[in-house]
């Protein structure tokens, strides 16, 4: 099996090659700040993998600073190349502006030249993906990107702002991780990354329109494609945990109660499972769905686990106390009967099961 190693692990984009790369069954070599800033531990680093993902960068900070961080990564891992015993293959996450005019942008042109001809004089495999403007979940506001600071202001009550009208080219940090990952295979074709090209107030827009319903009461918004469906994933990475849970209204008769728990604007698919005693359903993730569980009879524990986080977050629910539990994507969970009686649980998804496609990868909490 190809063995990876990730520089910039604990980045944006880092983090989600490690989640891509999770849901295949390979944990990479991961070389933090420290690791690429120390020559020895950058060798052994480089020693130990046959292809090295080049995720780390620099992007903020003066002119001076990004260029020369840029530069230096190049040239420390250049130098733990040609230090190493063989070959090995570089996959470099590159930015469609390098060679403009900005000191991030001749940073990264010069990044990439200075890795290429490392990979030229050593016979090493070298790749260079030139990604677009990145977003998705658990990007860090006012820091990777524009939208991700309007997600996370319209998550928190604030007001975005718009300083320039800009047309951006927005491209999933999944599909950014997927496509890095492939490119490191021999023979695969010359990555072409295409984003979605939309203006920023086009942007704020739609998250405006997602944003708006699910904030009000809990309305699942219309999603017209999977674009729209991650920018209301990237707006509700924003919301978790604080938005969790969603308050439900019973309404009771002679006949029962009545609890309605989905609203959606869009399609969706609802189902309800009994659960015995101490037994325990989930245990998995998913990149894309959109989830919620409701307990309609009986107690339970819902434990949620942030992807390649150790913190658990907990919810001791019950059909006496109606709320809405939604499962932010890249988080492992699960449901267990914590009562003495079956336990009763309505499950909702935005999108029908397909099992040649189920968006559902095995990850205990």
């Amino acid at each position: 099996m190809t063995t990876f190693g990730l520089t910039g692990a604990a980045g944006f984009l880092g983090w989600h090659t490690r989640a891509h790369l999770r849901a295949t069954g390979i944990e990479p070599k991961l070389a933090h700040r420290e690791t690429v800033g120390d020559a020895a531990t950058l060798r052994r680093f480089v020693s130990d993998v046959d292809v090295v993902l080049h995720v780390a960068g620099v992007n903020r900070g003066s002119d001076s600073e990004v260029y020369e961080g840029n530069v230096e990564l190049a040239d420390n891992l250049a130098a733990a190349l040609a230090a190493s015993d063989e070959p090995r293959a570089v996959v470099f996450a590159n930015s469609t502006k390098a060679g403009d005019d900005s000191a991030y942008g001749r940073s990264k042109e010069r990044a990439g030249q200075i890795l290429a001809d490392t990979q030229a004089t050593l016979g090493g495999r070298f790749v260079d993906v030139r990604l677009p403007h990145l977003f998705g979940e658990h990007g860090k506001p006012f820091y990777n990107s524009g939208v991700t600071t309007f997600a996370y202001q319209l998550a928190n009550g604030q007001e975005p702002q718009i300083d320039v009208d800009s047309e951006l080219e927005l491209f999933h940090a999944q599909d950014a991780a997927a496509l890095l990952i492939r490119s490191a295979d021999v023979g695969s074709d010359p990555p072409q990354p295409k984003g979605r090209r939309i203006l920023v107030s086009e942007a704020l827009a739609l998250l405006r329109r997602l944003s708006a319903p699910y904030l009000t009461n809990g309305v699942i918004p219309e999603m017209v494609d999977a674009f729209e469906v991650r920018m209301f994933n990237m707006f509700r990475s924003h919301l978790f945990p604080n938005h969790v849970p969603i308050k439900l209204t019973p309404h009771r008769d002679g006949r029962g109660e009545f609890v309605e728990t989905v609203r959606s604007e869009g399609k969706g698919q609802v189902a309800v499972s009994t659960t015995a005693a101490g037994e325990t359903r989930g245990e998995h993730f998913h990149f894309n769905k959109i989830e919620r569980f409701v307990v309609i009879s009986g107690d339970a524990t819902v434990r949620i686990r942030r992807l390649l986080d150790d913190h658990i977050h907990q919810y001791f629910v019950s059909g006496d106390d109606p709320v809405a539990i939604d499962m932010p994507t890249l988080h492992a969970h699960n449901i267990s009967n914590s009562g003495s009686r079956d336990l009763i649980t309505m499950f909702w998804a935005n999108e029908l099961f397909e099992p040649d496609n189920p968006d559902t990868i095995r990850e205990p909490v």
